[in-house]
């Protein structure tokens, strides 16, 4: 019973962005998020970013979470640390990927000058773990626009290579 009101308020949570969230490591967003995948939108994923052979995203792995209810569920776990989130960065899957990028930005958001500088930095230094468009498209504008906003384009120049 207890796991069921608990899990109950966690769907309404997620839903609603109301109510108590789950302060999570890596490992347990990893796991987590995994109650969200959608089998059915699997084949859909890997068709729209072009996993097949010799195409774009060949070697991305999907579980099959639309964006939005991601989107949702970082809304409501969004307090995990940066060292946390560079775990997520690094993993295999697109969506714990995606949802690493979807943490920096409310970290940068969030966060003092200091916090910008660091959450920038580490972007900066994981580019090789925002390998697919969508991935770039939904992060890069919202930390190395804002904060290269009135400094110098140099790095853009280095990122364009």
């Amino acid at each position: 019973m207890v796991v069921f009101i608990f899990l109950c308020g966690l769907i309404y949570s997620m839903l609603f962005n109301k109510g108590p969230c789950l302060n999570l490591n890596a490992k347990q967003f990893s796991n987590e998020i995994r109650t969200l995948v959608e089998p059915n939108y699997l084949d859909q994923a890997q068709y729209y970013f072009k996993t097949g052979k010799g195409e774009y995203s060949e070697h991305d792995l999907f579980l099959g979470i639309r964006v939005s209810v991601l989107r949702k569920f970082v809304q409501c776990n969004n307090q995990i640390s940066l060292t946390e989130c560079i775990k997520l960065l690094k993993s295999r899957y697109h969506e714990e990927r995606l949802s690493a990028l979807f943490l920096l930005i409310y970290h940068f958001e969030k966060g003092n000058e200091k916090d910008r500088t660091a959450v920038y930095e580490l972007y900066l230094a994981n580019t090789k773990h925002i390998n697919n468009w969508d991935l770039v498209d939904s992060s890069a504008y919202k930390i190395v626009g804002v904060y290269l906003f009135d400094r110098s384009r140099k790095p853009l120049y280095r990122l364009a290579k």
